[in-house]
């Protein structure tokens, strides 16, 4: 009778702490649910809320004492989305679980996106007892997502993949607007390689594809493609292999449509490319530095005159490899020209040479661009026609002198013979 006695009382303290454990594990879990950011909303299976958190308040603006009783559905959903939230719930009634974006309703009326999951609760014996529902507002992803989305529209940069394993092919939108296809075009990846340009353009962008499946080395290529409208293209295309124990099983990158940058940088080019001609077969020395002085041309004839190969000047400080030019009256005039904008003209002794040079220095928009050549010889030949001159003139003087006094003695001499005649008379 005593043990009998004993089982009871010990039975139960057994069940006041079991009831005991789980008031604690509850409070713990509630606890523990009020300090995520996450709204953390429970139901039952009516969708009659009796839990609330926190962060439930922040987001949705209800406190907990106005919602616990409250239909989930009449305080969470907006008008444009409620009849979607009663199929949503009829599902969970049924055990299964939903999760996605969902457009909800704060107490103050205003709507915004959530990323919501909302799964079934089940009791001890495995019925559907309730709902937990577990939401963030994501307004600001959403912003940001519109951002990057606007970011690559204006850039025009697509995506795509290659499934490797099935053997399929993906295209983004803006990507299938790049290549003039419909929206609702699938491609597949026969036809991804074959509308990039006969030639090295397709035997390109195929080499690099199976290097990256093959041996993992990523891509990133100027190529032309052929649009599905007929349309010739340029494009930039970067990508790369994801792997699973060594094997690849996508490759996935970008593709941006590069056309307009791509025609300009051919254009200026060419017009490099015909300059470079015109420059190179000049007679004249030539070189061009940007607003830092910083040496963006140089040509055969600089090289020559200058003894400066090209290679060791361009790209460089032009007073870094003529510093005994600093201050001379070529860098006056050079920094001159840039102050006024205006075209100067002038003749410089370089000492370090020996040389004489006759330099045009123009400013343009990115620096100065001077043109130069050595009239050393010329200046040696006037140098000497002046000395020459001024020696002739001092010779003539020199003469003139000693004519004139000449003529004084001969004009003394003269006297002084016709005096002793003068006296016989």
């Amino acid at each position: 009778m005593r043990r009998a006695s004993i089982w009871v009382h010990w039975q139960c303290f057994l069940n006041i702490g079991d009831r005991i454990k789980g008031e604690i594990e509850n409070k713990f879990q509630a606890n523990l649910l009020n300090t995520i950011g996450q709204s953390a909303i429970a139901t039952d299976i009516n969708g009659i809320v009796n839990y609330w958190n926190l962060a439930a308040e922040n987001i949705y603006g209800w406190t907990k004492e106005e919602a616990l009783g409250q239909c989930i559905v009449d305080l969470t959903t907006s008008e444009a989305t409620n009849e979607q939230a009663i199929q949503i719930m009829e599902e969970l009634k049924k055990g299964q679980t939903w999760s996605g974006e969902f457009k909800v309703r704060k107490k103050d009326g205003t709507n915004f996106p959530a990323l919501v999951t909302n799964s079934p609760i089940y009791d001890e014996h495995n019925i559907s007892s309730g709902i937990i529902g577990i939401s963030s507002e994501i307004t600001e992803v959403k912003k940001l997502e519109g951002l990057l989305d606007k970011t690559t529209r204006l850039a025009a940069i697509g995506s795509w993949e290659i499934d490797v394993v099935k053997g399929t092919a993906f295209w983004s939108d803006i990507t299938k607007e790049i290549r003039e296809a419909d929206p609702d075009f699938v491609p597949d990846l026969q036809m991804g390689m074959q509308l990039f340009k006969e030639g090295d353009h397709r035997d390109t962008i195929s080499k690099r594809v199976k290097n990256c499946i093959e041996k993992g080395i990523p891509m990133d290529d100027e190529l032309q493609i052929i649009t599905q409208k007929g349309n010739l293209k340029w494009i930039r295309t970067i990508g790369e292999g994801e792997f699973i124990d060594g094997t690849c099983i996508k490759v996935y990158g970008s593709f941006q449509d590069i056309n307009a940058r791509k025609k300009a940088e051919l254009e200026a080019l060419k017009a490099y490319e015909e300059k470079h001609i015109i420059l190179e077969s000049i007679g004249d020395s030539f070189f061009a530095v940007d607003k830092e002085w910083t040496v963006t041309y140089w040509n055969k004839e600089a090289e020559k005159v200058m003894l400066v190969p090209r290679f060791k000047i361009i790209g460089c400080n032009l007073w870094e490899i003529f510093p005994d030019s600093i201050d001379s009256e070529m860098y006056k005039k050079y920094h001159e020209t840039i102050e006024t904008n205006e075209v100067i003209r002038f003749e410089d002794y370089y000492a370090a040479l020996d040389k004489w040079f006759a330099v045009s220095a123009y400013p343009s928009v990115t620096g100065l661009s001077v043109f130069f050549k050595d009239i050393t010889d010329r200046k040696l030949s006037d140098m000497q026609l002046s000395e020459l001159n001024t020696n002739l003139t001092k010779h003539v003087n020199d003469l003139a002198i000693s004519n004139s006094e000449l003529e004084e003695f001969a004009y003394v001499a003269s006297n002084d013979l016709q005096e002793p005649l003068l006296r016989n008379f």
